[in-house]
């Protein structure tokens, strides 16, 4: 074959699928940015509520909802900033061991996060049923990343919810801001070209035992002035004589015979964790490069056979 039609049919052959190659990235590329929303369920994971060390009570379940936006700098890592409220709760009445039933302790948190995140979306499926208009896509990603989050946990006293924080109930005083580093994993599909709708499931690890203002050891109720400190730090007094056969008395607490205050409110040797898992949505915004439809490949394909049948050698 003379060289020039061997150099005519190579082009023939590996220009269409440049061209198509080229007009798929585009069409990855063309929304490069979302702003979303999300809702779901709130988990706690702590010494309140649980039977050992970080126990999950499906029973203590609550809410969050949050905002976020996305930048995508390539079709596989992208980064998110998000504000996210969620409120977390763990009462030691759901709890199937009978030591911590009688601890009787309880709190609410009403979780405000702040935080940015890297994504690797590790798998993307273009075009899902090859309609070649690229109308939906399926990824899937895995996310890490870093923030701070409000931390104040509340115990309920005579019908009012109460800080915990500036009560000291353990002798110790911490912050109410609290980094969190975000760890989870998530799938969307996006249809029309705009719309992003999928699920995601995030730990957060924390650096602090006091989510649930629960840590450490009993301080001893004779070292206490302020008497809703007092109410809040110890309060298997309140099951005396109610005749629970859960209940093993508060002589194993703060009340009991251990006035050097070595008696253990909480396990400190694990740090605290709650996680967010829901549905989202985002809005997609068009980037600089036009997307690929399948009328603009057919002209393109078209235009270049016309070029090609002119050709004389």
């Amino acid at each position: 074959m003379p060289p020039m039609k061997l150099k005519t049919l190579t082009l023939s052959l590996v220009l269409p699928a440049m061209v198509l190659s080229g007009l798929q990235t585009s069409a990855q590329m063309s929304k490069s940015k979302d702003f979303g929303a999300k809702i779901g369920a709130a988990l706690y994971l702590g010494d309140v509520g649980s039977s050992g060390s970080l126990g999950v009570d499906l029973n203590q379940m609550r809410y969050h909802v949050g905002g976020s936006f996305r930048n995508f700098f390539s079709p596989n890592l992208a980064i998110q900033a998000s504000l996210t409220y969620g409120q977390i709760t763990g009462s030691d009445k759901n709890s199937e061991s009978n030591e911590n039933y009688s601890r009787n302790l309880s709190f609410k948190n009403d979780i405000i996060e702040l935080s940015a995140r890297g994504e690797w979306h590790f798998l993307v499926i273009r075009d899902v049923g090859r309609s070649y208009t690229y109308r939906s896509d399926f990824n899937m990603y895995a996310f890490a990343g870093i923030g701070a989050f409000y931390n104040n946990p509340k115990g309920l006293l005579n019908g009012n919810w109460v800080a915990l924080q500036p009560l000291q109930t353990e002798g110790v005083s911490y912050s109410k801001i609290q980094p969190v580093v975000p760890l989870g994993i998530g799938f969307h599909f996006k249809f029309n070209k705009h719309h992003l709708i999928g699920w995601e499931f995030g730990l957060r690890k924390t650096f602090t035992d006091y989510i649930d203002d629960v840590s450490t050891r009993y301080v001893h109720h004779t070292e206490f002035t302020d008497p809703t400190a007092l109410a809040l730090q110890d309060r298997s007094v309140e099951l005396e004589g109610s005749g629970d056969p859960k209940f093993i008395g508060s002589q194993n607490y703060s009340y009991g015979t251990d006035p050097a205050g070595t008696a253990p409110r909480g396990n400190s040797d694990n740090k605290d964790w709650y996680a967010f898992t829901g549905v989202t949505y985002s809005y997609a915004i068009r980037g600089k490069k036009r997307s690929f439809s399948k009328r603009k490949y057919h002209f393109s394909r078209r235009k270049f056979k016309r070029k090609r049948s002119r050709a004389k050698f």
